[in-house]
């Protein structure tokens, strides 16, 4: 998962202030700032989802009272219909965010699904498929980013992380007579020791050239699959060997059939395809605010009594409601009950006490709702407790969702 770090912050900041200006004078002149909703992030292709922390960051720079869930980290393959994350707070907040935080986790889904599909295309040989520096100018650490969560590696990060001897410089160098081995023994010379020498060349005698050289890693640039084998057997491991231009998926297996080390693809980050992620706005009631113990026990019974009436048009003869000393108690068919504490609705909760006897039609339904939902469900044997966290009541989506699960849909 990616670390919100300051410099993540500052890209966030800047994206922020390119789109919103002097401000959203749409979501200003329309929307209360105390109307409260949820936003579902809703994937609506496959693919691989990353950047959902950097999308959520920007519903916190816009409104630092937002409440963000991630329910799909990064790195997991979706499908459409897939809630990967959800934001809850003012409205106006979230909309002011939305393309921003949109914008990032499309964009770098799009990077992370790419490079899944192209380590894939490459399994079962030595090849590892690396990125370039052909990146979008200012979110390259994002970039990046969303290329080892699909499975790729990184190349240089920067000019300075690496010695790379690319055409153009050795242009110049054999202007001044200069060949391959003195042009390596140059930058090894004028380098920390710590640096690995990588030199671009473009034939067989140029490689040969680089191997006399002792370069550490040579680049294979746009040759053929059968000059890339030749190198290979010509090197016999003494240096790594890349791979690079114009490889695509269509070319990408043949290239790593040669025995290359490695394989650079700069579409990977340059030429994307975002991947279709929406934002599903929901407005909510706004939650109350209990000071005093009355106040606290009034709205368990509040919720309590939404939950009931909920549950009686649900399943008008399969419910019974049985209060305890210290919990509302709403019994309804198929081994389900919600307890809805008096002192703490916070904690109202379901308990499914057949999910384990398989008398319960949906349960493995269930327990993918509780976990797609960040609650925890615990127990063994025949009781399975599936929280649903709140903040003094038990929103409506949830009873919801409860609802269309134990009706099979």
């Amino acid at each position: 998962m990616l670390q919100i770090t300051s410099s993540v912050k500052a890209i966030i900041e800047r994206a922020l202030e390119e789109d919103l200006g002097p401000g959203d004078i749409t979501t200003d002149s329309l929307i209360p700032p105390d109307i409260r909703g949820l936003g579902l992030m809703v994937a609506k292709t496959t693919g691989v989802i990353a950047g959902v922390e950097v999308a959520l960051e920007v519903f916190r720079q816009t409104d630092p009272a937002v409440d963000t869930r991630v329910l799909m980290s990064d790195g997991a393959e979706v499908s459409p219909g897939d809630v990967v994350a959800e934001v809850e707070g003012s409205i106006a907040g979230i909309l002011k965010g939305e393309r921003v935080a949109l914008n990032f986790v499309q964009r770098l889904s799009g990077i992370a699904t790419a490079t899944s599909t192209y380590v894939k295309a490459v399994q079962g040989t030595r090849a590892h498929i690396i990125d370039t520096r052909k990146t979008v100018p200012g979110i390259r650490q994002l970039e990046k980013y969303a290329v080892r969560v699909g499975g790729g590696h990184n190349h240089r990060y920067n000019l300075a992380d690496g010695i790379l001897i690319k055409d153009n410089h050795i242009a110049a160098l054999r202007a001044q007579e200069l060949g391959l081995v003195e042009i390596v023994a140059r930058a090894r010379d004028n380098s920390p020791h710590t640096l690995r020498v990588e030199v671009e060349v473009e034939s067989i005698e140029e490689a040969r050239e680089a191997l006399e050289a002792r370069a550490d890693v040579i680049m294979l640039d746009n040759m053929s699959t059968e000059d890339m084998s030749q190198v290979v057997a010509m090197a016999r491991g003494r240096c790594l060997l890349e791979a690079s231009g114009g490889i695509n998926l269509d070319t990408v297996r043949a290239v790593a059939e040669t025995g290359v080390d490695l394989i650079s693809v700069g579409a990977l980050t340059h030429s994307v395809r975002a991947m279709d992620i929406s934002l599903d706005m929901m407005p909510i009631a706004a939650p109350p605010q209990p000071t005093r113990v009355m106040d606290i026990g009034r709205d368990a019974y509040n919720t309590g009594k939404y939950v009931l009436d909920r549950l009686t048009e649900a399943f008008p003869d399969r419910y019974k409601d049985v209060p305890t000393s210290s919990y509302w108690t709403f019994n309804f068919g198929y081994g389900a009950t919600i307890y809805v504490p008096y002192s703490d609705p916070a904690r109202a909760h379901i308990t499914l006490s057949s999910l384990y006897n398989n008398r319960f039609p949906n349960s493995d339904t269930i327990r993918r709702f509780a976990e797609s939902q960040n609650v925890w469900v615990n127990g063994a044997n025949s009781k399975t407790n599936v929280s649903i966290k709140g903040e003094y009541w038990f929103r409506s989506q949830h009873i919801d969702r409860v609802i269309a699960i134990l009706k099979g849909k």
